[in-house]
């Protein structure tokens, strides 16, 4: 599966075990998909999430995250620069198993 916009976009790889996100990832691009996602991550047992094409990342998109790492252990293979940010100023890194610093910023 595969969803983008002008700005943005997800795609759902490895059977809907990684998601793929870039560009912005904010309530235009996620709440078309939001339940059809989360339904997907019920399927697997782990999921993985490569946000380094990410470029801005609003509530809407953090709240798509953290849902999904609130039912399925999940590991951040990727993350950008201002995912990295968002996810310090909000203090919510221990939802993906990690503290400050321990994920790799591309």
């Amino acid at each position: 599966m595969e969803h983008e916009n002008a700005h943005g976009g997800i795609r759902i790889e490895d059977d809907g075990s990684t998601w793929v996100l870039w560009g912005d990832v904010d309530h235009a691009l996620t709440a078309p998909v939001a339940d059809e996602l989360l339904e997907g991550v019920e399927t697997v047992a782990r999921l993985t999430l490569d946000l380094g094409a990410v470029t801005f990342m609003d509530s809407a998109g953090l709240r798509l995250i953290l849902l999904a790492a609130s039912q399925r252990p999940t590991k951040l293979r990727a993350i950008s620069q201002p995912v990295n940010a968002l996810l310090e100023m909000t203090m919510t890194w221990e939802a993906f198993g990690l503290r400050p610093g321990e994920a790799t910023v591309v």
